[in-house]
C-alpha cells in the first residue's frame, strides 16, 4: 500500500505544477490566444498527462493488492464458519 500511496503523491504533485504552468505561468492565456503554441502549453500538457499516467498506474496497483487480499482471505478458510450449520468446516 505505501506503493500506492506514494505514486498518487507524486500524481498529486504534477497536477499541482499543471496548475501552477496552467493558470499561474500563463498557459491558459497562450492555449486561448490559439496557434503557436508556447512552452508553457507543451509542458502543463505533459505535467497533466503524466500525473494522469501515474494515477491509472497507482490504480492498477491498488486493484491487484486488493484482488489479491480478498484471494487470500478466500483461500485461508471458510468466510462464514458458523453459517448453515457447516463448524468450521473447510469449502470444497
Amino acid at each position: 500500500m505505501k506503493w500506492v500511496r506514494r505514486l498518487f503523491l507524486v500524481a498529486a504533485a504534477l497536477l499541482a505544477g499543471w496548475l501552477l504552468v496552467w493558470l499561474g505561468f500563463g498557459g491558459r492565456a497562450d492555449f486561448v490566444a490559439g496557434e503557436p503554441y508556447g512552452a508553457s502549453v507543451a509542458v502543463g500538457a505533459w505535467l497533466g498527462f503524466s500525473a494522469v499516467a501515474v494515477a491509472v498506474v497507482a490504480g492498477v496497483i491498488f486493484a491487484q493488492q486488493l484482488v489479491m487480499a480478498i484471494l487470500g482471505r478466500i483461500d485461508a478458510g471458510p468466510l462464514f464458519p458458523g453459517l448453515l450449520g457447516r463448524r468450521g468446516r473447510r469449502r470444497p
